[in-house]
């Protein structure tokens, strides 16, 4: 019976984290670039454009102990460059199989996705040493959509601006993004492992706290001050880096 209010705490601040998680929105365009909003944009940044189904999606504890999803994608056309029919997608966070919400990291502006869900992906194959040059990563955030530049119907991709050079224009492009997936890819990382050593102390104050009370309180609040930090220097790295990457896209336009 003495136990039984430290167990009501703890399922209390269970069901907090919870709602907390699912409530934040899962995506914010604060963050993206304002080009993100004009599909053009989106097609000449993207590595492939293609049309096809997603056939899985499996959250994936690493040896690390970070989460990652890998959603695989059957192609059914390409519309933008040239790859094999089945292709992944790996994004930071997501929920392994066990179900455990202790395993689930939310990470802004990672779009959703399902198994079943058709329509065309605008993605982006990244160097970096996260995506391993086998994986794909969404570009502006954009999951599956129906939304198509009105050229590419026709069979013709969306041209550069008349003014540029095309072969100057490209590699100056190319180069901008690399440089924001990277920035983006370290920002990512940094957080996860923000969010992993969050979790690391508040199981080792939990536990010293022995049951009671005032140290429990002591290593939620704890846990939350640090959660906090973590996702705003995240989006404060964000913001750093998609105004970079304006900046570069300004250039490449003179």
């Amino acid at each position: 019976m003495k136990n039984r209010p430290i167990q009501n705490l703890s399922v209390k601040f269970v069901v907090i984290s919870l709602l907390l998680t699912y409530l934040i929105p899962l995506k914010s365009s604060a963050v993206l670039p304002a080009d993100c909003q004009d599909i053009n944009y989106v097609f000449k940044s993207a590595t492939v454009v293609v049309s096809g189904q997603v056939s899985q999606v499996q959250g994936k504890q690493e040896p690390d102990n970070s989460v990652n999803t890998y959603i695989d994608i059957s192609v059914k056309k390409y519309l933008k460059g040239a790859g094999p029919q089945q292709i992944t997608i790996k994004q930071s966070g997501g929920t392994i199989s066990n179900g455990n919400p202790q395993s689930f990291v939310f990470v802004e502006d990672s779009p959703s996705f399902k198994v079943g869900q058709s329509g065309y992906l605008y993605l982006y194959k990244d160097d970096t040493e996260f995506y391993q040059k086998k994986y794909y990563t969404p570009v502006c955030g954009y999951g599956v959509t129906q939304l198509l530049p009105k050229d590419v119907t026709t069979g013709n991709p969306p041209q550069n601006p008349p003014s540029q050079n095309h072969s100057q224009y490209q590699t100056c492009t190319k180069a901008a993004v690399v440089a924001h997936n990277s920035s983006l890819g370290t920002a990512r990382q940094n957080y996860n492992t923000a969010v992993k050593t969050a979790r690391t102390d508040r199981t080792a104050a939990i536990k010293s706290a022995k049951g009671n009370k005032d140290g429990i309180k002591v290593a939620s609040n704890a846990y939350k001050a640090a959660m906090t930090t973590a996702k705003s220097d995240y989006t404060t790295a964000k913001k750093i880096s998609n105004n970079q990457y304006q900046a570069s896209m300004a250039v490449c336009k003179k």
